[in-house]
């Protein structure tokens, strides 16, 4: 089927004998992680949410969006690493909205660059040991970070908000059984990423 995020929640509410749906309840096992490329203005509302409840803020820099000095990355990877071992929610973005001075200055990002390099980010904090559960915002590049997360399939655990399902990695990956929310750009509410970290599921 091709269509909306609505398809998938048709089909989740109403499939029948799918334990699954019930492990979307399964709170947050500790600190989460979220990775942001979207600019839209309902993501940088979700963002300024999060941050003004707590969220650790991370902004990936211009000259790393650029691809200009590449070793930013683990200066980010180090950032974030010590707000998590800490036990903080840590949100890291490639903009908050279109009036960000970075969107100026970057112009078109590359959408499989900035989804490997944020998929980079989460993986590594996860297979580290140091979150469990991570929220990818921005549907241009969740395929990518997918990818760069090594996950080659996902189960949806539950349709959570409308087009915005917590989804289960494959027992393969290398961060398997970690608890994915991923989210297209326009979709959830304001508070999406508390609820999402929320120890329980929203009603």
């Amino acid at each position: 089927m091709v269509g909306s995020g609505g398809i998938m929640a048709a089909l989740a509410r109403t499939a029948a004998g799918r334990s699954g749906i019930a492990d979307g309840a399964r709170p947050a096992s500790g600190p989460v992680l979220a990775v942001s490329a979207s600019a839209s203005s309902t993501t940088a509302a979700q963002i300024a949410d999060a941050v003004a409840h707590g969220w650790a803020e991370l902004a990936v820099p211009a000259q790393l969006l650029n691809g200009q000095d590449p070793s930013l990355l683990e200066e980010l990877e180090k950032r974030a690493a010590a707000w998590l071992a800490a036990g903080r929610n840590v949100v890291a973005h490639t903009t908050r909205g279109t009036q960000d001075p970075r969107y100026a200055a970057t112009g078109p990002l590359d959408a499989s660059y900035v989804g490997e390099l944020l998929g980079t980010l989460a993986g590594n904090m996860a297979v580290k040991g140091l979150t469990r559960d991570i929220a990818v915002l921005g549907g241009d590049t969740s395929s990518h970070a997918l990818l760069a997360m090594g996950v080659s399939e996902l189960r949806v655990s539950s349709p959570f908000v409308t087009a915005a399902p917590i989804c289960r990695t494959d027992g393969n990956a290398a961060m398997a059984g970690c608890r994915l929310l991923l989210k297209g750009g326009q979709a959830g509410p304001i508070d999406v990423l508390e609820r999402f970290a929320q120890p329980t599921s929203p009603a």
